[in-house]
Formats: structure tokens, sequence, C-alpha cells
């Protein structure tokens, strides 16, 4: 996932632009293993994290903008570790850690 910031974007700004990427990350992506599997449940608790994480973001934006940024760091962080161990599927080179 590209951040794509620039030198002048704010904290704030960032924060916004990282939880809408998130948003859209989370809306994409989809659990591989089958139904009932170990793995099933692994890649479900990283979507549930992720999820989690976004809440936190979301509810930090006003309040403190660098906690609602890391937090949504974090949510985007669960969500390519599945992806990049292979439990979850997320296509999108500008969403997830894969190779174009």
């Amino acid at each position: 996932m590209s951040s794509g910031g620039t030198a002048t974007e704010s904290v704030r700004e960032r924060a916004e632009r990282y939880i809408s990427i998130t948003r859209r990350a989370l809306s994409l992506v989809e659990v591989v293993p089958p139904p009932g599997s170990e793995l099933r449940k692994t890649a479900e608790l990283l979507v549930d994290m992720a999820r989690r994480y976004l809440s936190d973001a979301e509810y930090y934006l006003d309040k403190d903008p660098a906690t609602a940024l890391a937090a949504a760091s974090y949510a985007h962080a669960w969500l390519d570790v599945g992806v990049v161990i292979g439990i979850l599927k997320g296509e999108d080179p500008k969403l997830f850690m894969v190779e174009p």
C-alpha cells in the first residue's frame, strides 16, 4: 500500500486518508480458508482486529489525530499480514501488500 502523502499534509489529513483506505480494503478483502478450519479462524481474527483498530482510529480522529493515524496503520497492517501469508485475498496493489 502506498501512503502517497505530501510534506504539507497534516496528521489529521493523513489519518483521514488512511482511515478511508482501510475502510475500502476491509470492504474488499476476502477470507480464503474453508469454513471450520483453524486457518479460517485465524483469518477471521485478523479481519476482526483490523475492524477494531479501524474503529479506534475513527474514535480518536477528533480527539488525537496522531493516535488515529497509528490505529489506522495498525488496522491496515493486520490485513496486509493476512494477504502476505495467503489466508486473506486482497488483489489491489494500491490497497494491499501484493505483487503487481
